[in-house]
């Protein structure tokens, strides 16, 4: 066979121990499409005996006589007589190259591609692990990102609920001693009259008895006189602390300013605000105050009124039980007097 080349100038032998050491092979049809020659490379490549090669070198096979994978590559070039393609068989990918020849035969030239498929695929793999692990990577970033913002938020959560705590018991704090007398402990006006009236509505809607008592400290300006200021505040503390140790539980005490106080008596009768009045008018009487070595003995005087029907306002029940209170003092003081028309002037 001549040089394949004829420029280059490679000889048969030349050319193909090239081939020959290379991962491809060649394979030269005549014009008949008669194999005239395929080298070792190919023989190999393609799995097939090593015979094979020399039958078809010097015999020239009819093409229903190749071995099928001969078969398989002369169907694709029968195909597409110019260019390339890519085929499977054996368990291998092989690029088949061919171009037509001088002799108007076909030159094929076939390589093994199963390994480049392999370190493709490899290489393929590694990008989607990659791809992989920093997607795990991101998300375990973002996951802890989003763990330290959820501790963040729970944290500043329970300092909010704390700090509304303590904000609620503050104004807790603030409206007991707004509503509380400094001095005796009782509720202060402002208290006594929200509570009272909330008092009142209620046993409006229940449509429940409600009594009201207001009481004053009879000469109380001699006590301050004999026993300083000092002393009058220790009688205003006892008188208070006796009256809550009297009284019932769900009974009111508020001090309405210096020595006058007012009682509120829930599901209280007129009759029974009467008689719960004259226990405290005795009790007071009988307990006097102890200031240093001296007892401050003290009376009281007690006006006594019951909630009317068309009574909206606490402000109603005061009046007239101030009113009853005044009349039980024109009256000679120490006494309890229950509210009739005729006693207000």
């Amino acid at each position: 066979m001549r040089a394949i080349d004829d420029k280059v100038g490679f000889t048969k032998i030349e050319l193909a121990g090239a081939l020959e050491a290379a991962r491809f092979g060649l394979l030269r049809l005549d014009r008949n499409m008669n194999v005239c020659y395929a080298d070792r490379s190919l023989i190999g490549l393609l799995g097939l005996p090593t015979g094979a090669g020399a039958q078809c070198a010097h015999n020239g096979i009819e093409h229903a006589a190749l071995p099928i994978a001969f078969a398989e590559l002369l169907r694709a070039v029968c195909k597409r007589p110019r260019g390339r393609s890519v085929i499977e068989f054996g368990g291998k990918q092989f690029l088949v190259c061919w171009s037509a020849h001088r002799d108007s035969g076909i030159m094929l030239i076939c390589g093994d591609l199963t390994e480049e498929f392999r370190k493709s695929a490899l290489d393929a793999e590694e990008r989607v692990r990659a791809e992989l692990r920093f997607s795990t990577e991101t998300l375990e970033d973002q996951a802890s990102q989003l763990a330290t913002m959820a501790e963040t938020a729970d944290q500043a959560a329970r300092a909010l609920a704390q700090e509304v705590d303590e904000r609620r018991r503050l104004e807790a704090k603030l409206r007991a001693i707004a509503n509380t007398d400094a001095l005796t402990g009782a509720l202060s006006r402002a208290g006594f009259m929200a509570v009272g009236q909330r008092s009142l509505e209620h046993a409006q809607r229940k449509q429940q008895a409600l009594s009201l008592l207001m009481l004053d400290i009879d000469f109380f300006k001699t006590i301050n006189d004999r026993h300083g200021h000092a002393g009058g505040d220790v009688a205003l503390r006892h008188l208070v602390n006796t009256l809550r140790n009297t009284a019932r539980a769900t009974d009111l005490v508020g001090r309405l300013g210096g020595e006058e106080f007012a009682i509120i008596l829930p599901a209280a009768t007129v009759d029974l605000a009467r008689r719960v009045a004259e226990r405290f008018r005795r009790k007071v009487e009988k307990s006097p105050a102890q200031y240093e070595s001296a007892h401050i003995a003290m009376t009281v005087s007690i006006g006594v009124d019951a909630m009317q029907p068309g009574d909206s306002n606490l402000d109603l029940l005061l009046g007239r039980a101030d009113a009853a209170l005044y009349a039980a003092k024109r009256g000679g003081r120490n006494q309890v007097v229950v509210y009739q028309a005729s006693a207000a002037d």
